[in-house]
């Protein structure tokens, strides 16, 4: 498929259609990283950065009720050097 470099303010620009972005498995404002590699250029989604807060927004005290898998786990004797 071939795409034009546009001007856009002091920058330059490609358009990716619907069909590309059905390719990428992206849509309109998700970020992709872009790297050259013997003149060819790869575009493909960016890694998610998340902060603690994005992490920790789930985590309620009723999803964090030991389970009796957990118990057993947690009063599991070392068996190696876990703590030396």
């Amino acid at each position: 498929m071939e795409l034009k470099i546009q001007s856009w303010g002091n920058s330059a620009a490609i358009r990716l259609n619907k069909g590309l972005l059905n390719q990428l498995d992206v849509e309109v404002g998700v970020s992709l990283d872009a790297e050259v590699s013997g003149g060819v250029l790869h575009l493909k989604p960016a890694e998610p950065v998340y902060t603690m807060d994005d992490l920790l927004v789930g985590c309620t005290r009723e999803n964090m009720k030991l389970d009796d898998e957990d118990s057993q786990w947690l009063d599991t004797v070392p068996a190696g050097k876990e703590f030396k």
